[in-house]
């Protein structure tokens, strides 16, 4: 089935509305590619940055969740440390449903800036830096974010 009346709209809100903090980008030759430029939320050691996401849309979307990962190094529970892969409670593509869209995936992404989820870490040394030894954990988030989130 077809779904890229569901793909336009979502294009189009992700245009006119698009999350705090995101700004997209949609590529010219494929319709399931998108970029998201997430800014750093402030308050955190991510604030400040520029964060790339790469965003694919399955054959079979909305059916399919949506594959995302960073282009770039982020240092952060979630996020295996070459920026490959997202993961979270609210973002395992077994959660995902056909009413779920794309704003709301990125507002997860961008909501996990603000509070990592270390129970589902895929870096777990960063996890457990970030439960025991928080300062720490902070200052290598703001040392990456200013090496690698430009």
């Amino acid at each position: 089935m077809n779904y890229t009346n569901r793909i336009q709209g979502e294009i189009k809100k992700m245009t006119t509305a698009p999350p705090a903090g995101a700004r997209f980008e949609q590529s010219p030759t494929d319709i399931r590619d998108w970029n998201i430029l997430i800014t750093g939320p402030e308050g955190t050691p991510y604030a400040g940055g520029h964060f790339h996401l790469k965003l694919k849309l399955p054959d079979n979307y909305p059916h399919g969740a949506p594959v995302a990962s960073f282009t770039h190094k982020v240092y952060h529970p979630n996020v295996v440390q070459d920026g490959s892969l997202v993961c979270s409670e609210k973002l395992e593509a077994s959660k995902w449903i056909p009413t779920s869209n794309l704003h709301n995936f990125v507002v997860n992404v961008i909501d996990l800036f603000r509070t990592p989820e270390p129970d589902h870490a895929l870096e777990e040394q960063i996890a457990q830096e970030y439960i025991n030894e928080k300062k720490k954990y902070e200052e290598n988030a703001r040392k990456w974010t200013r090496d690698f989130a430009k």
